[in-house]
């Protein structure tokens, strides 16, 4: 994959315009979030960052993204932008936790559906077909610095548990709809027989190691569609 640059792209689709207006929860995205280890500044693989910008565009227009990028501060880096999925260079661990802190305040206001939307085609973006959850989890804690942990058991034959400690999302925003859309689609993704799944029983700690835990359950395959 060649080295990621920024290109500017035109952007002409119908979008969806986002504001702050009337939104209590839209105060200005911090300058100097919290993401650093032992004085050195960390770091994320440019796909991640893609992925999400690209899964905004989807979901709200290039209209929309743009809002997002300029509330959290970062019109300079991104805004007018197309971000390669590049697997070489590195971004700010902090420019992730301006993203989604904007992704919360401006759209989580009354309902968490867009988010959960969001991590949906974040997953498109990210995992593609073929992959097992547990490599699309090893990925991510390679492709995020810190101390990411994703966990995944299994309880049954129909659901899975799932545990993510440091969560990078859930600093600055409840990360579990990300998480919960994202791993939705990644599960189905790597089905060997059609089946889809549904998140559920969404929880989270904040005070100690940002974790997110919920539950993953098959609801339908193609041999059995009506399974619950």
């Amino acid at each position: 994959m060649k080295q990621g640059k920024f290109d500017k792209a035109v952007d002409i689709n119908t979008s969806i315009k986002i504001t702050s207006r009337g939104n209590p929860l839209a105060k200005q995205a911090s300058k100097s979030p919290p993401n650093s280890e032992d004085g050195k500044e960390l770091k994320v693989k440019q796909i991640v960052i893609s992925a999400i910008l690209e899964a905004l565009n989807d979901i709200v227009g290039p209209d929309g993204k743009d809002s997002i990028i300029k509330f959290a501060g970062l019109e300079k880096k991104y805004l007018g932008m197309y971000l390669r999925p590049s697997l070489r260079n590195w971004i700010p661990r902090s420019d992730l936790a301006r993203l989604s802190r904007a992704m919360y305040r401006l759209m989580a206001w009354g309902s968490n559906a867009m988010l959960r939307e969001t991590g949906r085609r974040f997953a498109i973006y990210l995992a593609p077909y073929g992959y097992s959850l547990k490599t699309v989890a090893k990925k991510l804690e390679n492709w995020i610095q810190g101390d990411l942990e994703i966990k995944i058991e299994k309880e049954d034959e129909d659901t899975l548990s799932i545990t993510i400690i440091g969560d990078p999302f859930q600093a600055d925003m409840p990360g579990g709809y990300m998480w919960m859309g994202f791993f939705e689609v990644a599960a189905a993704n790597s089905s060997h027989d059609g089946s889809q799944y549904v998140a559920t029983d969404y929880h989270e700690e904040k005070e100690e190691n940002a974790l997110t835990r919920f539950k993953l359950a098959r609801v339908t395959n193609k041999n059995n569609k009506g399974k619950k």
